[in-house]
C-alpha cells in the first residue's frame, strides 16, 4: 500500500510540460526554420550564390579554354599569326563539334582576327575576339542606336525589303 501511494504522489508532481512551454519551442523553431529557408533561397542565399558561382566557373573555363586554343594555334603559327585553320582545329580539342563557330572580323579599336562563338554553355553563344597575335578577350557587340522618328531621308523598296538611310548614315533594312 505504502508503495502504491508514493507512486501515485509521484506522478502528481510530474505533470509534464505545460501549454505555454510547448507553444514558446514551436514559435522558435518556426523562427529558426524562417531564417534556414531565407538563407537558403534569398537573393544573397546559399543556392543562388552556388548558382552565381557556378556559371561564373562555366564561363572562365570556357574563357580558358578559348585561351589554350589561342595559344596553340599560335605554337603551330611558330610564333607567327594565327590562322582559322589552326584555331578551328585547336578549338576542336576542347569543344565538342558544332559548339563552336569561328569567323574573320575585327574588335572595337578596329584591329583584326576571329570571333569564336561558343554555345557549349549558352544557346545564344558567347562571343570572344582573338587576333591574330593569340590575346583573348571577350567580344562585345554594339548594336547601332534606334533612329528616331522622323530623321529619314530616303526611302527604297525592292524586291519586297524595305531600306531606309538616316541622317547619321546608317542603313537599316
Amino acid at each position: 500500500m505504502k508503495k502504491q501511494k508514493q507512486e501515485k504522489q509521484r506522478m502528481q508532481k510530474n505533470n509534464g510540460i505545460t501549454l505555454i512551454a510547448l507553444v514558446i519551442t514551436i514559435i522558435v523553431l518556426l523562427i529558426l526554420a524562417g531564417v534556414t529557408i531565407a538563407t537558403l533561397t534569398g537573393d544573397n542565399g546559399i543556392l543562388t550564390k552556388a548558382t552565381e558561382s557556378k556559371e561564373q566557373t562555366e564561363l572562365a573555363d570556357e574563357k580558358e579554354k578559348v585561351e589554350l586554343s589561342a595559344t596553340g594555334a599560335l605554337t603551330k603559327a611558330n610564333g607567327g599569326e594565327i590562322s582559322q585553320e589552326n584555331l578551328e582545329e585547336e578549338l576542336g580539342k576542347y569543344f565538342e563539334t558544332g559548339k563552336y563557330a569561328v569567323e574573320a572580323g575585327t574588335n572595337e579599336d578596329g584591329t583584326e582576327g576571329y570571333i569564336v562563338t561558343i554555345t557549349e554553355n549558352d544557346p545564344n553563344g558567347r562571343k570572344y575576339f582573338v587576333d591574330k597575335n593569340g590575346n583573348v578577350e571577350d567580344y562585345i557587340v554594339r548594336e547601332p542606336e534606334e533612329p528616331t522618328e522622323g530623321t529619314g531621308t530616303n526611302f527604297n523598296m525592292d524586291y519586297g525589303v524595305i531600306e531606309v538611310e538616316f541622317l547619321s548614315g546608317t542603313s537599316y533594312n
